[in-house]
């Protein structure tokens, strides 16, 4: 384990729109388009899932918070920043398969299949694409994937579960190809859930949106967390404290840390060309995430369900270029 800053998903796909993506070797634009109210809130939600297993993550303290991170071995863990069009091109082909493999497993999301069933499914489409899992690659996980269900909200492992209406799962997926690394996750809805629930899925996108909105050339890096905690406030829901996002690019977990809070001590600017990967966490109620047992899993200590959507990004003086 290192000590250093991180980690952190995205969802629905249009079929389309990922089909000619891929025919162009890039990635689908992710679905972000939402309707200008959130889904009207309820009290009611889903029943929280009972522990489950999942240790490639350190600490360290980020203001006054602990903060979760995933951390490549690879000793350079300083910031990428696009050099040329070869650096584009090569995080475009990258960002284009783990997208390709987050969208796939959404799709095949139903009551009845276990997550190793979708783990399987995500490994495959990685293969195909001539990327290597990137968990794998630098942690030594036990999966190709992150599958987290209910209360679990990052690093869970995929097993023989079985998903149940009503659950509430987040798929991340990270790989390298040809060098580069990129990173994407995103939550999904088993069947019919609470009117809650599909609130906070709202939020959550929603964060990410406003988030990403956020990310020029020349602002404070704290202007991402400050987006999330409004949405989150606005909403009615937590922000995951001590989940942030993190650099990527030349490793799966480099500098600088992005976190999903907002902290006026932090002066540090986003730069032109810089890669980093965009990652709110919101909850029911918790703003915090303990380590299970099994030294992988992050879940809320009150079994609240929480939700989680995540894009690579180079950053750019207008809107950054989505590589996932």
């Amino acid at each position: 384990r290192a000590d250093a800053p991180t980690k952190t998903d995205i969802t629905g796909s249009d079929r389309d729109r990922t089909r000619t993506a891929r025919q162009r070797g890039s990635a689908p634009a992710l679905p972000l388009a939402l309707p200008d109210t959130a889904p009207a809130p309820a009290t009611d939600t889903v029943p929280a899932a009972p522990l489950a297993p999942a240790r490639f993550h350190g600490s360290r303290v980020l203001g006054a918070e602990k903060t979760w991170i995933l951390l490549a071995v690879s000793p350079r863990l300083t910031p990428m920043s696009i050099d040329d069009e070869h650096d584009l091109e090569g995080l475009r082909r990258v960002g284009a398969a783990v997208a390709a493999a987050r969208d796939a497993m959404g799709a095949a999301v139903e009551s009845g299949v276990t997550t190793a069933d979708l783990d399987v499914l995500g490994a495959e489409v990685l293969r195909e694409r001539g990327a290597r899992s990137a968990p794998e690659l630098a942690y030594g996980f036990p999966a190709a994937t992150c599958i987290s269900v209910n209360d679990a909200l990052a690093h869970g492992i995929p097993s023989a579960r079985v998903l149940r209406e009503g659950d509430l799962v987040n798929i991340d997926v990270s790989a390298e190809l040809d060098g580069y690394f990129a990173d994407t996750g995103a939550s999904f809805a088993v069947g019919k859930v609470s009117r809650k629930v599909s609130a906070l899925l709202w939020a959550t996108r929603r964060a990410l949106k406003e988030a990403l909105a956020e990310a020029r050339a020349g602002r404070p890096v704290r202007n991402i967390g400050r987006a999330v905690e409004r949405r989150a406030k606005r909403s009615g829901f937590y922000v995951i404290k001590n989940l942030c996002g993190h650099g990527v690019g030349r490793n799966i977990h480099e500098e600088p840390s992005v976190p999903n809070t907002f902290d006026s001590r932090d002066r540090s600017l986003l730069s032109e060309g810089l890669v980093i990967a965009v990652e709110p966490f919101l909850a029911i109620s918790a703003d915090t995430v303990i380590e299970d047992d099994d030294g992988w899993t992050l879940r809320t200590p009150d079994g609240s369900l929480g939700a989680q959507f995540e894009h690579s990004i180079v950053v750019t003086r207008g809107e950054p270029i989505v590589l996932t």
